[in-house]
């Protein structure tokens, strides 16, 4: 049988039987496309038996692809498979191939590495559009001496980011009424509401509010700290205009918006010397806004407000912006450009019988004045600044110096000269000293103290001036109750106080001759 065998053989034994067999094998795989990579008894081929899975990318997502510049987040791919069809020697079997994942960004890096199925992504320090991709691919085996498998077609999937950048935010509060007369300072006891827009930019630069800005309001951004513009006027209120979106996009990062009260003191020099800093107070955690709100007590001192916008993603990152940062720097102004809403007090006028001629804008002149109260002190100050120069006295800085305004606190002037401005007493220029109001007012007939009338002025040239509201008592022992701006140790800020009829009939000796208190009518200029 070994013969036959030879014979069948031709004559070549083994070899011969070699020929055979691959002609057979290279047939086979002529006919059945399949790859053999390996030679063994009956040959070994490599086949798609199921292609590479489809990727997805399962975080993040269209829900949450908004992202701060500069901010990191990890992405995480799908687990993908690619399982094979392997034979050898007859047996069959279906081997899972080893699968790769590779990252990359249009912009943006990967700090710590791009491959894997997870990774992270750092947002480029510009707001914009970013496709972020993973390319999911096997391992090559082909040709020998390669590990063995079957080479798939590679899968692909991409994300859009937007990458946002937080631009500023301002505070705003209506009262209603599109008149400054009106709207501010508003009545005490009046309601009123605020609300916190908030500037971003991704693909375009927008604000927007979440608890709707009703833009038919008229929106006032009143109570600018500091001089007016070239100290030619007290600051003025302005309004907002232009268009709030509604929404804060669903799917951008979480905003928190932290409001606090701010409350303005001051050292103990009358000059410019002294120190000035903020108490800082709570006031609205996480809020866009409120409504219905009301002051029942009157002055400035205890309504600024100011506030703090952080977008974030947990500990990863964060964009922070302060609502006093007009400059963009990251941090409050020297000047605290803050929101101040100052009520006025409607019982400060209280009128006589009879009223006066003027009687409508004496009562606008003493309830302006109203709206200055608890502003600290600062000699030749002429509006509601105050700069914030520390946390408090001890870390404050001595801020100014002598003969210069710097935009602090009101005196007692400044004080007759913003609210006659604000009344309507047309003034030029607005801005008067003691001295300069006897050329803008007549004398009080005499006996004075027998003829004040409320918003009178009672003047000592060179030394101080207040305004009268209301007397009480009989002579010689009145008690004058004013309204003013006075730097003594005890008060050191706008306040309402009262004066006894001896200290108005005291005289200051620091001048020949002596100088004395007189009662004052200021009169409107044409």
């Amino acid at each position: 049988m070994r013969q036959g065998s030879k014979s069948l053989l031709g004559g070549n034994g083994a070899a011969g039987y070699l020929a055979i067999s691959v002609a057979a094998a290279t047939a086979l795989m002529l006919a059945g496309g399949a790859r053999c990579w390996g030679w063994g008894q009956g040959g070994e081929t490599w086949e798609t038996y199921t292609p590479i899975t489809d990727p997805s990318i399962t975080s993040p997502t269209v829900s949450n692809n908004g992202i701060g510049i500069n901010g990191e987040v990890g992405f995480t791919c799908s687990t993908c498979t690619d399982q094979d069809k392997h034979t050898v020697g007859g047996q069959t079997s279906y081997p899972w191939d080893t699968v790769t994942y590779t990252w990359s960004a249009t912009v943006g890096t990967f700090p710590y590495g791009n491959t894997g199925r997870s990774v992270t992504w750092k947002a480029p320090g510009s707001p914009g559009t970013c496709t972020v991709k993973v390319t999911v691919n096997d391992l090559d085996g082909h040709p020998p001496p390669g590990s063995g498998s079957d080479d798939d077609d590679l899968k692909e999937a991409s994300l859009t980011m937007e990458v946002i950048r937080l631009e500023k935010i301002r505070l705003y509060f209506s009262h209603g009424s599109s008149s400054p007369d009106d709207a501010y300072p508003y009545k005490d006891n009046d309601q009123f509401r605020t609300r916190a827009v908030v500037w971003a930019t991704c693909t375009s630069y927008l604000a927007y509010c979440d608890v709707g800005f009703d833009e038919t309001l008229t929106w006032w951004k009143t109570g600018l700290e500091g001089p007016g513009s070239d100290n030619d006027e007290p600051p003025a209120p302005e309004t907002f205009t232009g268009t709030v979106e509604d929404n804060w996009p669903d799917n951008w990062p979480v905003l928190t918006i932290e409001w606090k009260r701010l409350e303005h003191k001051c050292s103990s020099p009358s000059d410019h010397s002294r120190k000035y800093w903020y108490v800082v107070n709570g006031y609205l955690a996480n809020s866009w806004g409120e409504n219905n709100r009301t002051y029942s007590d009157a002055g400035v001192g205890l309504h600024r407000l100011r506030a703090t916008v952080k977008m974030h993603a947990g500990t990863a990152w964060e964009q922070s912006k302060i609502s006093t940062d007009l400059n963009g720097d990251g941090v409050s102004d020297g000047n605290e450009w803050c929101l101040r809403i100052c009520p006025k007090d409607p019982t400060i006028y209280v009128e006589p019988d009879p009223p006066p001629d003027n009687s409508a804008q004496r009562q606008h002149y003493l309830e302006w004045m109203s709206t200055y109260l608890d502003e600290p002190y600062e000699w030749g100050g002429e509006g509601y600044g105050g700069e914030d120069s520390g946390a408090d006295e001890e870390s404050a800085s001595y801020v100014g110096g002598e003969g210069s305004y710097d935009g602090y606190g009101m005196d007692c002037s400044g004080l007759v000269s913003c609210a006659a401005y604000r009344a309507g007493y047309n003034w030029s220029p607005w801005r008067l000293s003691c001295t300069g109001l006897v050329g803008v007012s007549t004398a009080v007939p005499t006996p004075w103290m027998d003829n004040l009338v409320p918003g009178d002025i009672i003047n000592k040239v060179k030394h101080h001036v207040m305004s009268y509201r209301y007397t009480a008592g009989t002579a010689p022992n009145r008690t004058f109750y004013t309204i003013e701006a006075t730097g003594d140790t005890v008060y050191r800020r706008v306040v309402q106080r009262t004066r006894t009829e001896s200290y108005l009939n005291t005289a200051c000796t620091e001048h020949t001759p002596p100088h004395y208190y007189q009662g004052r009518v200021l009169v409107k200029s044409e």
